[in-house]
């Protein structure tokens, strides 16, 4: 969607499996886009962007030289669909802190937070996520401790976190499952 918008799109996944799944459908979308990639308007005076796909893991730099063609690894919106989901609670502050070394300091990391219905004290994955975006970003919690104790408070220039959340919104379109409770968060570095 975001390379029918104009962007340079960079998709990374440990599998080469999922990379090539993610390089058939996104060469399918491109060559006959699907509307919903378009919202309420279709906008067809935009030329499409490049999309790349690379194999790595996003917790090692390895990848980084690929990204970028060897310049400064660090991206303008990171968008972040299913994957804290996945990711085992013990591992949500190296996501934080992964996301905030990538993302230009001028830079947007955009949200959809999913699964909100499943209570986080559950095992998973998918990991329920209630709260836990705002905690590890905002607040600077680990994203596990604190779900469900503390509010969530308007001064987010008083918290630990390296993020304040700029927009929290619920999306108007989303996958089944989700609809009513799936939000749209998104973060901006501090």
């Amino acid at each position: 969607m975001l390379a029918l918008h104009g962007f340079d799109v960079y998709g990374l996944d440990i599998s080469a499996t999922g990379i090539s799944a993610a390089q058939g459908y996104a060469c399918n979308e491109l060559q006959k886009p699907q509307e919903y990639n378009f919202g309420e308007q279709k906008s067809g005076s935009t030329a499409p962007g490049p999309v790349t796909f690379i194999k790595g893991d996003f917790f090692k730099s390895d990848w980084e030289q690929t990204a970028l063609e060897g310049g400064e690894v660090q991206f303008d919106i990171i968008y972040d669909y299913t994957f804290l989901c996945a990711l085992h609670p013990d591992m949500r502050q190296q996501w934080s802190k992964r996301m905030w070394e990538l993302l230009r300091c001028d830079g947007y990391l955009v949200c959809l937070e999913f699964p909100l219905y499943k209570d986080p004290m559950l095992p998973g994955p998918p990991w329920g996520l209630q709260g836990v975006h705002w905690d590890l970003l905002a607040r600077g919690g680990d994203g596990v401790a604190n779900i469900g104790m503390a509010p969530e408070i308007a001064h987010e220039d008083q918290l630990m976190g390296q993020f304040k959340r700029v927009l929290h919104a619920k999306p108007a379109r989303t996958y089944e499952s989700g609809i009513g409770t799936d939000m749209l968060s998104i973060y901006a570095r501090k």
